[in-house]
């Protein structure tokens, strides 16, 4: 069996602890008792200090293993931390991460952050104060000195035994942030429109009928269809057919407040959810988006005009009632002409 040096080192001084208490204990050692005893008391002590420095190495060794980041702090000051928490900040000790961050507190990006924290704090307001949240959101956003920002999941736990030491734990989870805003974009925004799609609409709109209804505020939505779409992609292409739907879009966009709600809704068609807005306003605003299309000189074709369907919140509306009103005035709008504003109460 192989024996370590600190293992071999504790052997040798229990042997000689043995040995001079032996003699001591037989009245060989009357004379020096005072000496002996101290040399057994600093003896005992460094033994002591080499087990605690081993028992250091240990879990130094065991939290440099880990991927997450691992500080063990005071409310006063940072007393250690692992290998990760180096390799992030570009430092090789943590004195020269004093040096150059100063404090904790100073890596947290205030302008985009998640929780706002204080390391300052009492660790108790500190713990109740992360412990408050959901689980996803105990999440903070980190720079280092490179200025390169990581999204980070934090947990703190007390020392057992100590109440002024504490363990934070972070987690770096900003690639699956990333995929996950990633994903949530490809979801709620159309790829080729950039504004919302349908599925984000009904979300919004199942919502807002509902608060509109509840507290008795107007809502009236806008069904609109390009006019004779099929012949652009038929006599200009796919391409020229593409760009004209993100023109159209864009200028809609443009023309609407920041809290109405605009989406695609399939193909050439599109739909405008309007909170707090009668019917009169609705209509007005039709109009001008009508007339601006129809005026527009689009890259490639000659003239674009469109149909426009509105109606608004009734009482005893449902969500599918008022969807089918605004659809049914967009058809009577298509099939009277085209290019033209129907109202359907």
């Amino acid at each position: 069996m192989k024996i370590n040096k600190y293992t071999l080192f504790a052997l040798i001084t229990i042997l000689q602890y043995c040995i001079v208490l032996f003699f001591y204990y037989n009245g060989y050692l009357e004379e020096f008792k005072q000496l002996y005893l101290i040399i057994i008391f600093f003896s005992i002590s460094f033994l002591e200090g080499i087990f605690i420095a081993k028992n250091n190495l240990q879990l130094q060794s065991i939290i440099d293993a880990m991927e997450q980041i691992i500080i063990v702090k005071s409310n006063k000051d940072i007393i250690s931390a692992n290998k990760s928490f180096l390799e992030l900040f570009d430092i090789n000790s943590i004195k020269e991460f004093k040096k150059e961050y100063l404090t904790l507190n100073s890596i947290i990006d205030k302008e985009n952050c998640f929780l706002d924290i204080d390391f300052s704090t009492d660790i108790d307001e500190l713990i109740k104060t992360i412990n408050a949240q959901k689980k996803e959101n105990r999440i903070i956003r980190i720079k280092n000195k490179n200025k390169k920002l990581y999204i980070m999941n934090i947990k703190i736990d007390k020392i057992v035994g100590d109440e002024n030491i504490y363990v934070i734990i972070l987690t770096d989870i900003t690639k699956l942030q990333q995929n996950t805003e990633e994903f949530m974009k490809k979801a709620n925004i159309d790829s080729l429109t950039q504004i919302y799609s349908r599925e984000k609409f009904n979300e919004h709109y199942e919502k807002e009928f509902s608060r509109s209804l509840r507290h008795l505020n107007p809502l009236t939505l806008l069904f609109i269809d390009i006019d004779y779409f099929k012949q652009v992609n038929d006599n200009y292409g796919h391409d020229v057919g593409d760009t004209t739907l993100y023109t159209f879009s864009q200028i809609i966009s443009f023309n609407t407040r920041a809290f109405d709600l605009f989406a695609r809704w399939g193909g050439e068609e599109f739909i405008i959810m309007l909170p707090q807005t009668n019917i009169n306003d609705g209509y007005k605003l039709a109009e001008k988006i009508r007339k601006i299309i129809s005026t527009y000189k689009f890259e490639h074709i000659e003239s674009l005009t469109c149909s426009i369907g509105v109606s608004t919140l009734q009482k005893g509306d449902l969500v599918e009632t008022l969807l089918k009103r605004a659809d049914n005035a967009l058809y009577k709008a298509k099939n009277s002409g085209r290019n033209k504003t129907i109202i359907e109460i």
